[in-house]
């Protein structure tokens, strides 16, 4: 771990992600201060012993033992991961970062959001955003005066997949507007 100055534009990555469990929550009663204090995993990092939880944890399995794809270009690059980067048991740095967030979400290099483990769900459902990209990007101008394009059928089950990605409590966080904002 290193401590980098903003002001001399250090490249990093962010990475965006909830600490709670990914998926859907059971009910909406669990505050922020019971999710920061669920770590039930740890990591070493400079000899330290870090809690972190198990969402965040995933994470970094994931990337410790990625083989291709964009995790494992990036498996040796600078993170900034808020969970280890801020000791969260110090409000005083806590207020002193949280302030930097918006600066440190739109001077990343990237920002990538972990929207949790994959499941059976995930593959349908990327296969339904990659084609429905194809198709916005697809040029119409090319298409006879008088004839639609039309956009290909996707199964039901491949919009359940959607939805069920969509419903992810990444895409619940208060802060995830401001970091797509940023990125």
């Amino acid at each position: 771990m290193e401590e980098s100055d903003l002001d001399g534009k250090p490249d990093f990555y962010a990475i965006s992600y909830v600490w709670a469990d990914h998926r859907p929550p059971l009910n909406d009663q669990q505050s922020g201060a019971e999710v920061r204090s669920n770590k039930c995993c740890n990591i070493i990092c400079d000899g330290k012993n870090i809690p972190v939880t198990t969402n965040l944890f995933c994470f970094l399995r994931q990337l410790a033992t990625a083989t291709c794809g964009r995790l494992k270009e990036i498996q040796n690059d600078r993170l900034l991961i808020d969970q280890i980067c801020i000791n969260q048991d110090e409000n005083e740095e806590v207020n002193r970062q949280i302030p930097l967030m918006g600066r440190i979400y739109s001077e990343a290099k990237q920002v990538i959001a972990w929207l949790g483990e994959k499941d059976k769900e995930t593959e349908p459902a990327l296969e339904l955003l990659d084609s429905i990209g194809s198709y916005i990007s697809e040029d119409r101008s090319k298409v006879p005066c008088g004839h639609a394009k039309t956009f290909p059928k996707a199964l039901e089950p491949h919009w359940m997949a959607l939805g069920s990605l969509l419903s992810r409590r990444y895409f619940k966080r208060a802060w995830i507007a401001q970091e797509v904002i940023l990125a």
